[in-house]
């Protein structure tokens, strides 16, 4: 009994020994590796596994210096399962994956799912050694957010991208297909239409209600409906932007006022000797 018993615990910790390298260990050999092969039999990529990180802490360093040999090792591999999330900072960070496109005439979007970023400049290899540089951000017009990715049909490239905001720095980014992506984009415009009736539905429900009952109450809520319903239209979605052209006055610090004034609105209600 006692050999098989010694067997079985062998054997226990061989297989836990096992599952610790598969979990914890193996995955993280993969991190920052690639590049990402683009097919057209997949119409989307989530590129945190692909990512390499590198904080710029006095805003100083250039596409010239990040893309130097010097620079290779201070990039650090983004962790796979992970949306490169850095808080509040007044650092600004550079971005970089290697891609290839390994089936000519495609066409890729690259989507930076926080719209309230400040800043935004993405580099792409000109062909010639240098780089071109594409510029957006909630700190410029609407229509510098299209990201188109450019024809590299059987060369990889490496993609550097510098972002800095005011807001919380958060960079989501995904590679879609023009398919996939159009018919992503038709599905969110669908469901922001439904969100904005409902609430347009409310807020002449309510409106209403205060005509009728003559309750502050009813004008307090509309007041909530109108600053909720705006706070969404013009700063999460974008969509009043997209439509005017305009620019996010004052960025991402905006954003924080409504939200402000969204929460002034449960001060009504609240009994007065919860304040005492």
């Amino acid at each position: 009994m006692v050999p098989a018993k010694k067997f079985v615990c062998k054997l226990y910790l061989t297989i836990l020994f096992s599952l610790f390298l598969f979990i914890f260990i193996l995955p993280g050999s993969t991190y920052g590796e690639g590049p990402l092969l683009l097919d057209s039999t997949k119409q989307q990529y989530n590129l945190n596994p692909y990512l390499e990180i590198l904080e710029d802490k006095e805003h100083r360093w250039t596409i010239d210096d990040v893309s130097s040999p010097e620079f290779n090792d201070l990039f650090y591999p983004n962790e796979r399962s992970r949306t490169p999330g850095f808080s509040y900072t007044q650092s600004a960070y550079w971005l970089r994956f290697r891609i290839k496109d390994i089936f000519p005439h495609n066409h890729w979007f690259l989507e930076i799912g926080y719209p309230i970023l400040d800043r935004v400049e993405v580099y792409f290899p000109d062909g010639s050694g240098g780089y071109s540089i594409k510029k957006t951000g909630d700190l410029l017009p609407f229509h510098s957010r299209e990201l188109y990715l450019p024809d590299f049909w059987g060369e990889e490239t490496t993609v550097y991208i510098r972002t800095w905001s005011d807001c919380a720095l958060i960079v989501p980014m995904t590679v879609w297909g023009t398919e996939r992506f159009m018919a992503k984009s038709e599905r969110e415009y669908l469901i922001m239409g439904v969100y904005f009736g409902i609430i347009l539905i409310m807020l002449l429900y309510n409106l209403f209600l205060y005509i009728y009952v003559r309750s502050l109450n009813y004008l307090y809520y509309v007041f909530y409906i109108v600053n909720m319903g705006f706070f969404h239209f013009t700063f999460l979605t974008g969509l009043l932007f997209s439509i005017s052209g305009l620019i996010h006055p004052g960025g991402g610090t905006m954003p924080l006022i409504f939200l402000c004034f969204l929460l002034v609105f449960p001060l009504f209600f609240l009994p007065a000797t919860y304040f005492r």
